[in-house]
């Protein structure tokens, strides 16, 4: 469970690091600064706005199968304490 831990907290320093691009790029942060060096349909096209959303995801997927194995971890504990009973 700790690499999940680590994961989601991987998932938060990346959107961190690309919000912070617009100030390095002199805009505001979280603005986007990518955009006008792709071409229409490339992954790039959108900007940062995509590597932002893909972080964000991350961030919530590693959240929830940390939630995931928490619950089978205590579902499984009962189980177990039921039948020394």
């Amino acid at each position: 469970m700790h690499v999940l831990e680590v994961n989601e907290s991987i998932g938060a320093v990346l959107y961190v690091v690309l919000a912070c691009c617009g100030i390095l790029f002199g805009a505001r942060f979280c603005q986007n600064v990518f955009y006008a060096d792709g071409k229409i349909g490339d992954l790039i096209s959108a900007g940062t706005i995509t590597f932002m959303s893909f972080s964000v995801g991350y961030k919530v997927l590693t959240g929830v199968g940390f939630l995931l194995m928490l619950l089978m971890s205590l579902l499984s504990t009962d189980e177990e304490e039921q039948m020394e009973e």
